[in-house]
């Protein structure tokens, strides 16, 4: 206690109005040295920390302990006897030790922030009783949050470096955005944006360009604001993106939408995986009911599958269905029994050891218990999968034993059930394809159309999981449904029709997608394009092409690419393109040459494989033009034309394979194609979905929770910021090798 009185002594007293901060009097020998009460007022008023204005200022609100560390570390030769001069937690030789830089780097970039692992975590006794005999070039906690603030500032400039070196490269960036509430006493708002584009070498990158905290009112405006701010540091402009995407959200749609570039708005392009889940959400029985939804458990999804009957009524823009709130108490019985199910095994674990013990004794299926979540439609069919598959050793466990365990399915439920999720599995299978990171925005459109065409079927597909069910059976007929299932089944299809109606058909970003499907090669016969829809997105491509050629500074040098290629291998090698199987002719039908290839010119293969025309040849079909595409046509309008007419020949790749992707294709054949290749390169950019930044969200969930109260909101973003790029594969280690090297 004298020792503290000591400290205590050190520091002017606190004054009225300038809260608990006081200021040190060896920083400010005199009285008159000290700030004024109105100066510290007007810093706090605007909201920064006197303590960070001032040297020698500190906050001393419960405990001495930040007048204490400031004597220890600013004015040592008066820190009071019986103190240590260096923290407890400290290794009292940690100051004498040679810090490894690229060790505390590598520990800052991966365990922090890629891990998301607390920094204090590197003080704890344990861990450093473990890590010093081998790291002993690791520094404590201190020193590795100045790390930390250094990784992050390097991310941000390696973003910035980037995205500067694409915008030099002509690229345009697709926007995405979405915004999120951690689970903590005091709920903050952070909204995050990522950028997505195909480089020169069409290869897709993407980049978290920053997290900001929002405050209320969160509308339009101030999204777009933040938008704004976060483009600002990025040196780029609204003309340089292609589009946004979003899921539903209103406030973050109109804050995209108020990006406007010569008086035009920016194309959205709605989430794939929300938009696909919509029809579900509207009949399936909520996850809570309206008690729980009163007792205060809520929920970070704005639409999901836990709203209560009365929420999804009174959400703005919807009006009450009576065919699909008739469903969802018909479809309640069902999934109430299944959730009871779940939920007894999930709070009886000693049930779960005789039920897996009793099923392996009978030679049955037992697998663990899959509860919901309230964010994923896709959880209440896993789950309900899990009870459908785990019925046979439960009835025999509770047959066993006589557990307080509700009641199985009887044969009439587990039929029902493997109808249900027949029905839903088009659905799921979609949301699986949409979610993926390496897939184009080209899959949204026959994403659509394929769940359509499978619930219009005869037949449906059971799930793999779900065919060993007595009866075995691979399929289902809808024709004997039962009436439930058959109601589900009717409600879908029309609801998915609504549902494109609303959230797609005339919306901005469709003409884009159309334009993608088109562009993508694995869909040139595919069905979700009629004859003469085909022919009008045909017209739209070409729009589009004419207005992105002329404005692409990449243009001249393409056509000069082009210009390189001999006309009579011009046709054959981008008729050869198509997976490497196809096989085209020569200019006369003579001859079978193998093109496709990127290089500015043919390969000498290629040449030989055709021949030298004849006397006859030539009397009958004239002499050889071997003027390039690009000087034939008489302007842009027609070498598009002309382009348009040869993508026409290149036969399907009817495969969704990796090895397939429209990428790959474009890469090989941009050549061919130099202002179709300006047009993909931009739309083969935009992801189908925002799974991306929910996945970004759900990781920071690790770290942002209620057990770190004391997380300041823009440390927080700071760290959802470094999370996500370090997950995006960004790294600020070669830095580091290249001091240690020079």
């Amino acid at each position: 206690m004298a020792a503290r009185s000591q400290v205590h002594a050190l520091f002017w007293p606190k004054r009225l109005g300038t809260q608990h901060y006081r200021f040190c009097k060896l920083c400010f020998p005199s009285e008159g040295d000290v700030p004024k009460v109105d100066d510290v007022k007007q810093v706090m008023d605007a909201g920064f920390e006197p303590s960070k204005e001032w040297r020698g200022c500190v906050l001393n609100r419960h405990t001495p302990s930040n007048m204490v560390n400031h004597i220890r570390s600013k004015h040592p030769q008066h820190l009071p006897e019986h103190m240590q001069l260096v923290r407890a937690c400290e290794d009292p030789d940690m100051r004498k030790k040679k810090i490894d830089l690229q060790l505390l780097r590598s520990w800052a970039e991966h365990m922090v922030l890629g891990a998301l692992m607390p920094v204090n975590l590197i003080d704890d006794m344990h861990l450093r009783a473990v890590l010093d005999p081998r790291l002993p070039g690791l520094a404590h906690g201190g020193k590795l949050q100045e790390e930390v603030d250094c990784v992050v500032q390097g991310l941000r400039d390696e973003v910035a470096r980037r995205v500067a070196e694409a915008k030099e490269q002509g690229c345009r960036f697709c926007i995405s955005a979405d915004s999120w509430k951690p689970r903590m006493k005091i709920r903050r708002s952070y909204v995050a944006v990522y950028l997505h584009w195909v480089d020169n070498t069409w290869t897709r990158n993407a980049v978290c360009a920053g997290v900001q905290e929002t405050h209320p009112p969160r509308t339009g405006e101030l999204y777009r604001d933040t938008f704004l701010t976060i483009l600002d540091d990025l040196d780029l402009e609204t003309k340089d993106l292609s589009c946004g995407m979003s899921d539903h959200e209103g406030a973050i749609r109109k804050g995209l939408r108020l990006l406007t570039s010569a008086g035009k708005s920016l194309p959205l392009v709605g989430c794939g995986c929300h938009a696909a889940q919509l029809p579900i959400k509207h009949c399936m029985p909520p996850l809570r009911s309206a008690e729980d939804s009163e007792s205060g458990s809520d929920s970070s999804s704005s639409a999901s599958s836990s709203d209560t009957e009365e929420e999804q009524q009174r959400r703005p823009g919807r009006r009450a269905d009576p065919v699909a709130k008739a469903l969802r108490k018909d479809l309640k019985p069902w999934f109430a029994h299944s959730r009871d199910i779940v939920k007894f095994y999930r709070h009886n674990s000693d049930v779960v050891l005789q039920l897996e013990r009793d099923a392996k004794e009978a030679g049955l299926h037992c697998q663990a218990y899959q509860s919901e979540t309230p964010t994923r439609w896709s959880s209440s069919l896993y789950s309900a999968m899990s009870t459908l598959k785990n019925n046979s050793a439960h009835m025999l466990s509770k047959h066993r034993h006589s557990t307080r365990a509700p009641d199985g399915f009887s044969e009439a439920d587990v039929a029902l059930g493997r109808e249900i999720c027949a029905v839903l599995a088009p659905f799921e299978a979609a949301t699986r394809l949409l979610e993926g990171d390496t897939v184009t925005c080209s899959v949204y459109l026959p994403c659509w159309h394929s769940i359509g065409n499978a619930l219009k079927k005869p037949e449906l597909k059971v799930q793999k999981d779900l065919q060993r069910l007595q009866p075995p059976k691979r399929v289902v007929k809808v024709a004997n449904m039962k009436p439930l299932s058959k109601r589900l089944l009717e409600f879908l299809i029309a609801d998915l029709g609504k549902t494109q109606d609303r959230h797609l058909s005339g919306t901005t970003g469709l003409e884009l997608l159309q334009a993608a499907t088109f562009l993508d090669p694995r869909f040139k016969q595919h069905a979700v394009f009629s004859r003469a829809k085909r022919a009008e997105v045909r017209g739209n491509v070409k729009a589009l092409t004419l207005q992105r050629a002329a404005d692409s500074p990449l243009l001249e040098q393409a056509l000069a690419n082009q210009q390189q290629i001999p006309h009579r291998l011009l046709a054959v090698g981008a008729a050869d393109g198509a997976g490497g199987r196809a096989r085209g002719r020569g200019a006369h039908g003579r001859g079978r040459g193998r093109g496709g290839h990127a290089d500015n010119q043919a390969s000498p293969r290629g040449r030989r494989t055709l021949k030298r025309k004849t006397s006859a040849e030539e009397f009958l079909f004239g002499p050889e033009n071997n003027e390039p595409l690009w000087q034939q046509a008489a302007n842009l309008a027609g070498q598009v034309e002309t382009e348009l007419d040869l993508w026409d020949k290149i036969p399907s790749m009817e495969t969704l394979s990796k090895e397939a992707s429209p990428l790959a294709f474009w890469k090989e054949h941009a050549v061919f194609f130099p202002c179709l290749a300006i047009l993909a390169r931009e739309i083969l950019g935009i992801l189908p979905s925002s799974a991306g930044l929910e996945r970004l969200f759900s990781g920071a969930g690790r770290c942002v929770t209620s057990r770190r109260p004391r997380l300041a909101p823009e440390r927080a973003a700071a760290l959802i910021f470094g999370h996500g790029n370090v997950s995006l594969g960004l790294s600020v280690l070669h830095e580091v090798d290249e001091q240690n090297s020079g």
